[in-house]
């Protein structure tokens, strides 16, 4: 891969509320009023807000053991589907952050097997089928798979297209399709509203690393400083600084 590993537009199930670079949109289980008498007591539902809470906080260890126990409260149903792409969420986060590469593989080793432990419960879930081709087209592998997976997502959920069409452009531009890649992402950019700034800034990160791919250093650079203007989470900071940076030398 080129630069740093890219902290991804995490899509969340259900909803198209779904926060970009958020583990899951935030609900705080633990305002309840009554408590139940013992730990044990909690359900499969609230086990999995524990983990919604730990994960809003990047508590990613705190985030796994509680999705993880929603996960055996409720082997087979709703919440164990969302269990199951949210631990995939989680373990990519982890693979973002992560100081090697070995520990970063791992961490993404795990995160594809739980968005395809999702898809295999829900073969329609839209969200896991984005985060697992996003994430293979970040590592470079899979990658007619991953496209297969963002025209299946569209077709699932098209309110999720925006973010299906960032992925999709990001397999091709691995796949060295950089005409294609450029195309998606264009269309990718016009369905963002501004208030999503780090998928904007993710967005505007793979197109500058198109143009510059394509020898258009100019334009590159233009994207890169769109990408820096609107980009909050650090690990997407770090990829478009080292990017402009490069540009620069």
């Amino acid at each position: 891969m080129l630069g740093a590993a890219v902290s991804c537009a995490f899509v969340l199930g259900g909803a198209a509320g779904c926060q970009v670079l958020r583990l899951i949109e935030f609900r705080n289980p633990f305002a309840k009023s009554t408590p139940p008498i013992s730990y044990e007591d909690y359900s499969a539902e609230e086990h999995y807000d524990f983990g919604v809470a730990y994960g809003s906080e990047d508590r990613l260890a705190w985030a796994i053991v509680e999705f993880e126990r929603a996960l055996r409260k409720d082997t087979e149903g709703r919440i164990a589907t969302k269990a199951c792409l949210a631990l995939g969420n989680v373990y990519r986060r982890n693979g973002d952050l992560a100081a090697s590469v070995r520990s970063r593989s791992d961490c993404w080793n795990r995160a594809e097997d739980w968005y395809a432990e999702c898809l295999k419960r829900d073969p329609g879930q839209a969200s896991a089928a984005i985060n697992l081709a996003d994430l293979c087209a970040e590592r470079g592998h899979r990658l007619d798979e991953a496209a297969a997976w963002c025209r299946q997502a569209m077709d699932a959920d098209p309110s999720l297209r925006r973010y299906a069409l960032d992925a999709l452009a990001w397999a091709r531009f691995k796949q060295r399709r950089h005409e294609e890649a450029e195309r998606h992402v264009r269309e990718a950019l016009s369905l963002t509203p501004a208030a999503e700034r780090d998928l904007m800034a993710r967005q505007y990160y793979h197109l500058g690393m198109i143009l510059l791919a394509t020898e258009r250093d100019e334009e590159a650079g233009a994207a890169f400083e769109k990408a820096a203007h609107s980009a909050e989470d650090p690990v997407l900071k770090r990829s478009i600084s080292q990017a402009a940076g490069g540009l620069r030398q």
